[in-house]
């Protein structure tokens, strides 16, 4: 090998090593079971942070962490396992996971209304019920434990049965919070922060 090539290759390798090339890395969140206190027995905060998960990792807005592995230092370290994490919780967590952003929420409200029609016969009469879900999400830079972005989400779904149909497949509260997901990811996909 030439002393030129040789001197070049030990340039380039020396130029490669050294400079930032200025891609963006996915910013990398941990999701917190969101707090659904009085509403915990139907609608479970764990099962509402993993839609927000499924939506998070569908829309590709960051790499998730894992939720089992989020449990198990939140265990370990003895935190608590829903609602609002504070700065310097938000912290620990982002450092034990290397996350550079932590979700938290809390199930604030939610409302069933019931309308009636009744049609000319037995068979035609209608009733919609309107599910309504209010939800405060925040999310946490975890290296300052600063807040970057909270907002309060509503979402609906709207029941239709008949006389006849009355069955269904999922609770009211599955597809609430199947709603309240994609509100959630929807409000971050909007959020003016940057990651």
């Amino acid at each position: 090998m030439s002393k030129f090539s040789s001197s070049f290759s030990f340039f380039c390798l020396l130029a490669i090593g050294s400079v930032d090339v200025g891609i963006a890395r996915t910013p990398r969140i941990a999701v917190v079971d969101f707090d659904a206190h009085q509403y915990a027995g139907e609608l479970p905060g764990a099962q509402l942070a993993d839609y927000v998960v499924d939506e998070l990792v569908n829309q590709n807005l960051f790499e998730v962490i894992e939720r089992e592995k989020l449990n198990s230092i939140m265990r370990e370290q003895q935190l608590g396992a829903s609602g609002y994490a504070d700065a310097g919780t938000a912290a620990r967590i982002g450092k034990m996971l290397g996350a550079s952003h932590l979700m938290t929420g809390r199930v604030i409200s939610v409302e069933r209304e019931q309308h009636t029609m009744q049609g000319s016969s037995y068979a035609s009469a209608m009733r919609n019920t309107i599910w309504s879900i209010s939800i405060s999400v925040r999310i946490f830079e975890t290296e300052s434990g600063r807040i970057v972005y909270s907002d309060r989400t509503r979402a609906r779904w709207v029941a239709r049965e008949t006389a006849i149909t009355q069955s269904t497949t999922t609770t009211p509260y599955d597809r609430i919070a199947e709603e309240a997901a994609v509100a959630v990811v929807a409000g971050v996909q909007r959020a003016p922060f940057a990651m």
